[in-house]
């Protein structure tokens, strides 16, 4: 017995999305993963008064985040 969806013509594959999505996708997870963070843990950091950031540590993220950005932007 045929299946239903062969027989109205539409193949349907399983592929990725397409790379486009993320452009849709990306600042919708930003911004749900800020209002968390504003909530939580900004203030927490603000009480701190000897709060001072790690250089190395932003450094790299800093290069792993431009490396994602050029390898999004370019595909």
């Amino acid at each position: 017995m045929a299946r239903p969806d062969s027989m109205s013509g539409v193949s349907r594959s399983n592929s990725a999305p397409s790379p486009t999505s993320l452009y849709y996708v990306a600042p919708c997870c930003m911004a749900l993963r800020l209002v968390p963070w504003a909530l939580v843990e900004l203030p927490i950091l603000r009480d701190k008064a000897s709060f001072c950031p790690d250089i190395i540590v932003f450094s790299t993220n800093s290069c792993t985040f431009t490396l994602n950005l050029v390898v999004f932007l370019f595909v």
